[in-house]
């Protein structure tokens, strides 16, 4: 017999000795490839897979997939990248989970398991987000979670919402109003008067308004467009000057007006009634008087602090910061 070989099939070409066209679809089948056969020290550094179909694994019972880089890897990447080049609707990673039931507090969707930085403070989620359209263009985080519990919102340079490592929750942006009477009285004779002057200039007071719903020119704090239905906690304290009457009684009242969807509504009140044998007739008796209470808002409406008080008689709004007026946004 000779022992002569057939070196018909190979024949030199730009790629190889064998190209690629010469192997026809699963000539080298998987049972022709015996376990391990082709082993790492066969595999170059890099390994690239270009298809324009889908890579799938099906296993039953075990894990489907391992990544491990044994040492720090030197790419902001990670050690496994997914990344979608174009515009789309649709997400660009899906984990999905189909069968129901299991333990009670197990965890049965994605878990994140981070040593992390020694004292906690290295990021274990951050989402990033590029925009032309936003922020000018430059990248921001606008989702931050710290290895020690602390957690961040931001849109852009603005904080929305913190959370502290000791539990405590911040929200810078919550509306939040605090103004106090400045150094003159406000004295009217009316039945009631928009109580004016409420620019904390005094020496002594230290104004908020958060979020700028507060008009001090018309002493309103309206919520703006957009701002949907919120609920606030309202507070009008006032040092409140009632006239001592020469028979009957004089009273006083101050409260909280509310625009409403059409009508005006006082929602908040406090009163106090002057009788003639308090003093001296036509001496006026300072009361402090306050109205507070939770309201509900939408977007367009108002609330504005007001004095009232028996008509045709004097009655003032004491100067200094003896009167406030204070909102905050708690939902």
């Amino acid at each position: 017999m000779s022992n002569a070989r057939n070196l018909s099939k190979f024949k030199p070409s730009s790629s190889g000795l064998v190209e690629t066209a010469d192997i026809a679809d699963d000539a080298i089948a998987q049972t022709k490839i015996d376990a391990d056969a082709v082993g790492t020290t066969e595999l170059a550094n890099d390994v690239s897979i270009s298809t324009t179909g889908t890579i799938s694994a099906t296993t039953s019972n075990t894990t489907n997939g391992t990544f491990t880089n044994s040492s720090g890897h030197n790419t902001a990447n990670g050690v496994v990248h997914v990344k979608q080049t174009g515009a789309t609707n649709q997400p660009t990673m899906v984990l999905e989970q189909t069968g129901e039931g299991g333990n009670s507090g197990d965890k049965q969707g994605l878990h994140i398991r981070n040593a992390g930085q020694n004292q906690g403070d290295g990021q274990v989620i951050a989402v990033t987000t590029t925009n032309s359209n936003l922020n000018s263009g430059n990248a921001f985080d606008c989702f931050r979670v710290w290895g020690n519990g602390a957690m961040s919102l931001l849109n852009a340079a603005t904080t929305l919402m913190d959370v502290t490592s000791t539990g405590l929750v911040k929200k810078p942006q919550v509306p939040a109003l605090s103004v106090s009477r400045v150094s003159t009285e406000q004295i009217f004779s009316s039945e009631y008067e928009t109580i004016t002057g409420l620019n904390s200039s005094y020496y002594n007071s230290y104004p908020v308004d958060n979020g700028s719903w507060w008009d001090s020119s018309t002493s309103k704090f309206t919520a703006p467009t957009g701002s949907g239905t919120t609920y606030h906690y309202v507070s009008l304290t006032c040092l409140y000057g009632i006239t001592v009457p020469s028979s009957g009684n004089n009273y006083g009242l101050i409260k909280v007006r509310h625009s409403g969807t059409a009508t005006q509504n006082d929602i908040l009140k406090a009163y106090r009634q002057v009788p003639s044998n308090v003093g001296t007739q036509g001496s006026m008796i300072f009361i402090t008087l306050n109205a507070c209470g939770v309201v509900k808002m939408v977007a367009g409406n108002y609330l504005q602090p007001v004095a009232a008080g028996t008509n045709g008689v004097n009655k003032r709004v004491h100067s200094g910061t003896y009167t406030n007026f204070s909102v905050i946004q708690i939902a």
